[in-house]
Formats: structure tokens, sequence, C-alpha cells
């Protein structure tokens, strides 16, 4: 089984989901990503994002700001909201580290983290009506 799961959540392609268990790499983590670049660049509407890391997932060693700053500078034009799925160590790491770096950005609002799959969802749907509720000046 490969350590990175890439799916579509929803049949009407509007949210991926991946899934990362064991130890994985930093070249796991980059392919997934042009993956979901690819993904998100075959249709012309938004697409949202969950990050379910499994509880056995293994961050690689290293410094994984240059890497998770790259997946936001690639994020294509129809890209929603990204929600992480964080019930361990790794998933906190990783919600500090996506935090951090995305502070200072647009991106900093369109990061939420969860703690399950299903309250992903969740979340998705609610934003999305939220956006789409019109707006008073």
């Amino acid at each position: 089984m490969s350590t990175v799961q890439i799916s579509w959540y929803d049949p009407e392609q509007t949210i991926i989901c991946t899934e990362y268990s064991g130890a994985w790499t930093w070249d796991d983590f980059h392919a997934t990503l042009e993956a979901v670049v690819d993904m998100m660049q075959s249709v012309n509407y938004r697409v949202d994002l969950i990050v379910a890391p499994h509880r056995n997932a293994v961050m690689p060693k290293g410094s994984s700001e240059p890497h998770f700053k790259r997946a936001l500078q690639l994020m294509p034009p129809n890209f929603g909201i990204q929600v992480i799925v964080s019930h361990g160590i790794l998933s906190r790491t990783v919600a500090s580290i996506f935090l951090k770096i995305s502070k200072n950005s647009a991106f900093h609002n369109r990061l939420f983290f969860v703690t399950d799959v299903d309250e992903a969802h969740q979340i998705i749907l609610k934003e999305r009506q939220c956006s789409a509720a019109p707006t008073h000046a």
C-alpha cells in the first residue's frame, strides 16, 4: 500500500482528499502536491482539499517549511479551502507550521483544522454557504 492515497472525496469532484499513512517522504509529498494541482486544474470550478493523515503517519525529517510554502505557491486559482484533520502529534505539527507560514497571506483564512473527515466535510459545506451568501455594502 502506498503511503499516500489521493482521491476525489465526492462524485461531483469538488473535494480532493489526501490520506497519509506510515513513513512518507518529501518526494511523496511533492508527488501528491503535483497530483492535487493537476486534479484541481482538470476542472473549472472551486475545489477544496482535505488532508487526512492517519494516526500512524510519520512526517519526514528536516524542515517542512519550504515544502509547505511551495504547496501554497502552487495552488491554482480555483483552490477553495484546505481542511486538515488533526488528531495526533504529526497533525498538530503540520497545523502549526501551516499557520506560521500562512499568517501573512490570503491563504490564512482558508485553512481549517478538525478532528475527523466528516467534520472536514461539514466545514467545507458551511464555508461554501458563507462564501455564496450575498454581501452587503
